[in-house]
């Protein structure tokens, strides 16, 4: 069927050639007119009237454009919007833009529709002006913003204020502001005022769950949990923030939110989350020797990483030890990670209360839905021990004089330094494999292998070759030479035991 058209415009020539073949028809009784000469009585007075007819089809064409959000300007863009309860924004409003971006490039388009909030602790809650797409393949795209309301106290947002998104758009990861957020000295235009209508629209629903929590996130409050028992207290709703000392200030402006969006007839309570502090103590097993500065860098790395995670863990999220155990491993120079003594890996607290007897038994901790698990950092917590495996291979290498040492050095120093790092990933592997069966770990090396670090050395060109095993922590040595290589030689290791290079000489000799 033909789309239906409730309104067609016809333009002066169509209503003039209308009315002249009407006329010429004199249908009803009427005397036919033919005379469209130019000048005549007849087209003149046709003419006359399709002029006026298509003025008013101008007008009622205006009328009807008026009537619609799309298509309204001006003051009658003013009326349209008005039945939505808004007002076009004189100027005095904070603009700028924001960028949205994620840290990996995305696989299809992100759509962030006009209307998109965007919140900071302490500043005015912006909105962005127009629709903004990150396309696939970029990691970033940069949207311009205004202020929802108009600032008491006008006053420019300093770069990198804004990073919160009230309401998550799925895939964007971290929003913020490159530059200073500044007043703007113009009004807002109609292509700004359709946006910001159309997005009153579609966020026209209050009183909802998500409402709600948009409302407390627009305060620049990056958590918060919605708690209801609609049997033992129905009609009542708590939010509890995750921002476990947030002052005054934004405690004012969350409830101040809360009450323009909350629906009528029900109570409204919000309060900060109880915290529960958790200490962690670990012992870290490293991959090697390392300075002592560096061996700082790793303890911050871990302390880095660890706060990262509980800054992630909303109100009433269990803290896992699998996890936990994750994080304090993430280093790619630690290998194991254990208990510190007796010590449990972590141990909340609320207060100078232990809360010890709340862990699970797989070393979980769950907290009550009132309460947030933070990490205790201090100058004791969290407590991380940095080991180190300590076992040096240490190597003595004598060839005839047709060799240069130092040719023969190189290539046996990468040999070895292959062969060990292959070793200690073995030992590794079997350690994990262990503590899935139950069954105790093989881990051994025998002088067969380490005699293949000098495959590159001519047959007959070694007059002598010892390798010295030292195991620091237990004090035990072990020698493997090549004059005992008829019988078998091999040195077992410990659980996590790693060996690495030590001192390796190559000189000349008759033997």
């Amino acid at each position: 069927m033909p789309e239906d058209v409730p309104f067609r415009k016809k333009d002066f020539a169509a209503i003039a050639e209308a009315l002249a073949d009407d006329a010429a028809r004199g249908f009803g009784g009427r005397p036919a007119l033919t005379d469209r000469n130019e000048g005549s009585v007849v087209l003149t007075l046709l003419e006359a009237f399709a002029r006026e007819l298509a003025v008013a089809y101008e007008q009622l064409d205006i009328v009807y454009r008026y009537a619609y959000l799309e298509t309204a300007e001006g003051a009658a863009l003013d009326q349209v919007v008005a039945l939505l309860g808004l007002e076009r924004l004189p100027r005095g409003y904070l603009v700028g833009s924001v960028r949205f971006s994620r840290a990996t490039p995305a696989d299809a388009d992100i759509a962030i529709p006009a209307g998109t909030l965007v919140a900071g602790l302490k500043v005015p809650l912006l909105q962005t002006v127009h629709d903004a797409r990150l396309e696939a393949g970029s990691m970033f795209v940069l949207a311009d913003v205004r202020s929802v309301e108009r600032p008491s106290k006008p006053a420019p947002i300093g770069p990198a204020a804004l990073t919160l998104m009230p309401r998550p758009i799925s895939g964007i990861e971290q929003v913020t502001n490159p530059g200073a957020i500044i007043l703007r000295q113009i009004g807002e235009s109609d292509a700004e005022l359709r946006a910001r209508a159309r997005q009153t629209i579609r966020a026209a629903t209050t009183g909802t769950v998500d409402a709600l929590v948009q409302a407390v996130r627009s305060c620049g409050v990056p958590q918060v949990k919605v708690i209801e028992d609609l049997v033992a207290r129905p009609g009542e709703v708590r939010l509890v923030l995750g921002q476990t000392m947030p002052d005054d200030t934004v405690m004012a402006q969350v409830r101040t939110a809360v009450a323009r969006t909350r629906p009528a007839g029900v109570r409204v309570i919000v309060g900060n989350a109880s915290p529960i502090g958790i200490h962690v103590a670990a012992t870290l097993q490293l991959n090697k020797d390392f300075t002592a500065a560096e061996r700082q860098a790793i303890k911050q790395q871990v302390s880095d990483d660890l706060k990262a995670y509980f800054d992630r863990l909303d109100v009433g999220d269990a803290v896992r030890a699998v996890k936990l155990r994750t994080v304090l491993g993430s280093d790619p120079r630690i290998l194991a990670v254990t208990e510190t003594g007796m010590a449990r890996l972590m141990e909340p607290f609320n207060g100078t209360v232990s809360l010890a007897a709340k862990l699970m038994t797989n070393g979980d901790f769950v907290p009550d839905q009132t309460e947030k698990a933070v990490l205790t950092v201090d100058s004791d917590w969290p407590k991380l021990t940095l080991e180190t495996p300590g076992v040096r291979v240490d190597a003595l290498l004598t060839v005839n004089a047709s060799l240069s040492p130092s040719a023969v050095r190189l290539d046996f120093v990468n040999s070895l330094t292959q062969l060990l790092d292959a070793k200690a990933r073995e030992f590794q592997a079997a350690e994990s494999r262990a503590a899935q069966t139950g069954t105790k770990p093989v881990m051994d090396l025998t002088f067969e292998e380490l005699r293949g670090c000098c495959a590159a050395v001519p047959d007959g060109s070694i007059v002598a070759l010892r390798y010295t095993v030292v195991h620091e922590r237990s004090g035990r040595v072990l020698e493997m030479t090549l004059a005992h290589q008829a019988r078998p030689q091999k040195d077992t290791f410990d659980a996590r035991e790693r060996p690495r290079p030590g001192d390796v000489t190559v000189g000349v000799g008759d033997g």
